[in-house]
């Protein structure tokens, strides 16, 4: 399964907040019709992440993890944070929260219920609710991810010139 995966707001605020550009920290995955289906069943939230291709942006891995996963755990500023990283290990499905499936979390482990879950990540139901419906509102457009990833990379309000990163951010596979 990939990282998180990315909206364009996501994109725009780590950029921002790194000075970092979009192809040293997103890559992108066309992922196989069973491998959308099995993402979508465990996150229908990601549905609207997925392209018409297929194609998902997401955190890129390095020795791996995470490539802003430091010792002291995630690098970036909570602004910054992907809105998916900071509902994780949540998941809202007909706003029910559950808890992901096949996630490694050790407040997992130690939590007795749901509700004490929630109260070790200082989160409520309503703070997840707010979490997706921004999701939503940042993952309209998708389709144009590829094009705001190249102009966030280059500094344009256009599209540039192909280059080697463009090459490589359009044509990129896991």
């Amino acid at each position: 399964m990939p990282l998180a995966a990315l909206t364009i707001g996501d994109v725009a605020r780590i950029g921002a907040a790194t000075g970092l550009r979009a192809w040293r920290f997103a890559v992108r995955r066309r992922l196989a019709a069973e491998e959308r289906e099995a993402l979508v069943d465990e996150d229908p939230l990601l549905a609207g992440l997925v392209d018409r291709r297929g194609t998902l942006v997401s955190l890129a891995v390095r020795a791996g993890a995470c490539v802003f996963h430091a010792p002291a755990g995630c690098s970036l500023p909570l602004p910054a944070k992907p809105l998916l990283c900071r509902r994780f290990p949540f998941v809202r499905v007909r706003g029910r929260v559950r808890v992901q499936p096949g996630g490694d979390c050790l407040a997992c482990d130690e939590a007795a219920d749901l509700p004490d879950l929630l109260a070790l990540f200082g989160t409520s139901p309503v703070a997840l609710a707010r979490l997706d419906r921004r999701v939503r509102a940042e993952s309209v457009g998708v389709q144009d991810l590829r094009v705001r990833i190249r102009c966030v990379s280059r500094g344009r309000s256009r599209r540039a010139p192909e280059s080697r990163k463009t090459r490589w951010l359009r044509g990129l596979r896991a």
